[in-house]
């Protein structure tokens, strides 16, 4: 163990100890970082005996154990926000090579399929009709001794608790492939598969969320831009019956509207009356409007 010459604290190597004695408190030649500083007033105001704390509260087992619960409940709820949608994720070179050599083996497969909708789990290769799934493994998922880590091996759990096969791969093995290394798995009834529509991978499912997101934008954006000319055929009706200063009540009223509109450049429809029936049908009501002889209305 390491000593530091200025607050006696032991460290495991020379390099731990060279770090810490940078940004020692108790370094004379070290500025404090901000928090530091808090961290010494408020020492020097309670005593110079008093422990040095972190600013801040731990929380209770009980207290992660509800924010742990409340994270998985939110994770479940917007699953199109969840870390592992990154598109870095499905950047996976051993995995990609395996995938290559299925292809060439003529096996069909869903990449990326999540096969239960209660827990964000996801496998790289899939049968989801055999129950049948391949897991290409990082050093990351592995103890010692080789076995499967405890979250890894709670997952793996899970799928075989429903039913799932599930063949836990070494990424190294999927380099050069050795067909002993897969023997067990190109044994099984995975050939002759056709999973075209029927089975969606995250890939496709968030390609085709994309997409449905595109085409309701367009339907919602053509939708707005139909409103608003109707608004504008609309209030170029209403102008024309009140500030035209023409007399609706007399013969040769379409031909003064149709002159109006023409040199004000609003002409967009020549059935004047049927517009007017449209966009100002209350204008139609009034008393003594179009009540002479004859009048079609």
């Amino acid at each position: 163990m390491f000593k530091c010459q200025f607050c006696g604290k032991e460290v495991s190597n020379k390099g731990c100890l060279v770090l810490h004695e940078n940004n020692c408190i108790k370094n004379p030649n070290h500025i404090p970082s901000k928090t530091q500083q808090k961290i010494i007033d408020r020492n020097n105001r309670r005593g110079e005996n008093e422990k040095i704390k972190i600013i801040g509260h731990p929380h209770t087992n009980e207290t992660k154990k509800i924010l742990s619960e409340k994270r998985k409940q939110w994770l479940l709820d917007h699953k199109d926000q969840h870390v592992w949608r990154r598109d870095s994720k499905f950047l996976s070179k051993p995995c990609e090579h395996l995938k290559s050599y299925l292809k060439e083996k003529g096996i069909n497969f869903v990449e990326e399929y999540e096969p239960f909708d209660d827990v964000n789990y996801c496998v790289d290769i899939a049968w989801p009709d055999e129950k049948i799934a391949i897991e290409v493994n990082g050093n990351q998922h592995y103890n010692r001794d080789g076995s499967l880590s405890k979250y890894y091996q709670k997952r793996h759990n899970l799928f075989e608790s429903r039913g799932w096969k599930v063949f836990e791969i070494h990424y190294t093995k999927c380099y050069n492939i050795n067909i002993n290394d897969f023997e067990d798995i190109l044994k099984l009834p995975i050939y002759d598969k056709n999973y075209v529509g029927k089975y969606f991978s995250k890939k496709d499912k968030k390609e085709k969320e994309k997409n449905k997101k595109i085409k309701e934008n367009k339907i919602l954006t053509k939708q707005n831009k139909k409103q608003e000319i109707e608004e504008q055929h609309k209030q170029i009706i209403y102008n024309l019956i009140n500030n035209s200063g023409i007399d609706f009540t007399k013969s040769g009223w379409s031909t003064k509207a149709y002159n109006y509109l023409l040199e004000r450049n609003e002409l967009w429809n020549k059935g004047i009356l049927r517009c007017i029936r449209k966009y100002y049908p209350e204008f139609l009501q009034r008393e003594d409007v179009w009540k002479r002889k004859g009048s079609i209305i």
